[in-house]
């Protein structure tokens, strides 16, 4: 409550949906700064969320050269009120729904971030595999979606679970940016939008020299 009085309205109106329930901690972590393991790491917030993770993470005095490997589980219960973070006119299109499950493996060698996950809600998945070079902001990344209930995260909106495809690799992230490269695609499984059907459509696009394919 105290803190409460420094943050901008919109995340007090986050701390309020906060629950009356301290923050769990536990776990051991034995090592050095060189190298730290991590074993039975979980932090739970009553009625909100949990979390836990194994593994090891090296040179934490020299982020540059910082390594890890991490297994890590996630399940959320009732975090809506982290939309009352956002702003009023977002807070009216999205949801945080209940039930958000995540597995996943995660490594780090100083500028190389590699991972694969597993994120489910609602009786849907999304599996992601990614590589990340930090330094030249070179990616790679697939995802594939289950029956995805999109109606869960943007009601209202029309649409229905989603079964499909994303693949994207490129370096750079500013469009205009004639060093930035991009290749996509997409394929869509099953999908309905405001009653139409989507089903099976695809979609290809790159961007290089500053211009979009």
């Amino acid at each position: 409550q105290d803190l409460s009085l420094f943050l901008p309205p919109s995340m007090r109106n986050m701390l309020r949906g906060w629950p009356y329930y301290p923050l769990q901690v536990e776990g051991t972590m034995s090592g050095n700064m060189r190298k730290m393991h991590l074993s039975g790491i979980r932090l739970d917030l009553p009625t909100a969320f949990g979390f836990a993770a194994d593994g090891f993470v090296e040179h934490l005095d020299d982020l540059k050269r910082l390594k890890a490997d991490l297994d890590v589980k996630a399940q959320t219960y009732h975090v809506g009120f982290l939309v009352d973070a956002l702003s009023p006119g977002l807070r009216k299109q999205v949801n945080i729904p209940h039930g958000i499950g995540m597995k996943g493996h995660f490594h780090i060698d100083g500028q190389q971030y590699t991972g694969n996950f597993t994120a489910t809600q609602g009786g849907g998945s999304l599996k992601g595999v990614f590589r990340l070079n930090a330094d030249r902001l070179a990616y790679t990344i697939r995802l594939a979606a289950g029956n995805l209930p999109l109606q869960h995260f943007l009601p209202g909106k029309g649409l229905s679970a989603f079964t499909g495809s994303v693949e994207a690799s490129g370096e750079g992230f500013d469009i205009l940016s004639p060093r930035t490269r991009l290749q996509a695609k997409a394929r869509i499984g099953k999908l309905r939008y405001q009653g139409y059907s989507l089903d099976q459509m695809t979609a290809e696009a790159t961007i290089s020299h500053g211009k979009v394919h």
